[in-house]
């Protein structure tokens, strides 16, 4: 089963039960971030989250979150690299102990628990840093991308041992053609030096091949009844 936030649902003890009496083992914790309440945020709880202890959480909030990390990090970990890791200010240590306690009682009772690696980054907030302190994605073609999320693994698994193991997620196909669309086929597009360096390496011009994409993408678009014939 894979969970998604917000992870203070997990603090109850009925959550974990409920999931042992359901027959679930086996919990992927996805997206482990913690919410705190803002003046401009994100809107939340999605259609995604609607769910009766999730919408209950909700219930006396505001609707506007920041995502917090659930973790601080163990800066030793990334030694040599350019990429930093998120952190959180120390007001959410008693919960982050409480959520701890909580992981500890879910293994008690049998569930095996793993880390969910949404496109290599385990927490929505934990997005590494660059050297010039931006936050955000970071191309997987990037080398220090993998060791930066083998220090990230090891961050997570000290300080959550009662973590089985990782379920890696697949690369994100879409599927939609009209613009605006979540999944927009042609909406992410990495040109960075490191990805036209590993299309090079495949005998491809990456550059190319966005500019074929995108005449591609306007011909479907274009399409109506009479052409789909």
């Amino acid at each position: 089963m894979l969970t998604r936030p917000p992870v203070e649902i997990m603090l109850d003890d009925g959550f974990w039960d409920e999931l042992v009496e359901g027959g679930f083992r086996d919990v992927c914790v996805s997206w482990m971030a913690f919410l705190k309440e803002v003046q401009s945020g994100e809107h939340l709880p999605s259609h995604e989250e609607a769910r009766p202890r999730v919408l209950s959480y909700f219930e006396d909030k505001s609707d506007q979150f920041q995502y917090v990390p659930i973790i601080n990090p163990d800066y030793s970990l990334y030694d040599g690299l350019t990429l930093n890791p998120p952190t959180r200010s120390d007001e959410f240590d008693s919960i982050f102990g409480e959520l701890r306690d909580s992981f500890k009682r879910a293994k008690e009772k049998g569930i095996n628990l793993y880390l969910f690696d949404d496109k290599s980054y385990f927490e929505i907030s934990g997005y590494p840093a660059g050297s010039e302190g931006d936050r955000g994605f970071s191309c997987w073609n990037n080398p220090e991308v993998a060791e930066y999320l083998v220090a990230r693994t090891r961050d997570y698994v000290n300080q959550l041992p009662m973590f089985s193991g990782i379920v890696l997620d697949g690369p994100d196909y879409k599927w939609e053609i009209a613009p605006g669309e979540r999944d927009d086929l042609f909406a992410e597009f990495c040109a960075c030096d490191h990805c036209q360096n590993a299309a090079r390496e495949m005998g491809l011009d990456l550059m190319k091949l966005i500019d074929a994409l995108a005449t591609f993408k306007l011909e479907l678009q274009q399409l109506d009844d009479e052409k789909v014939r």
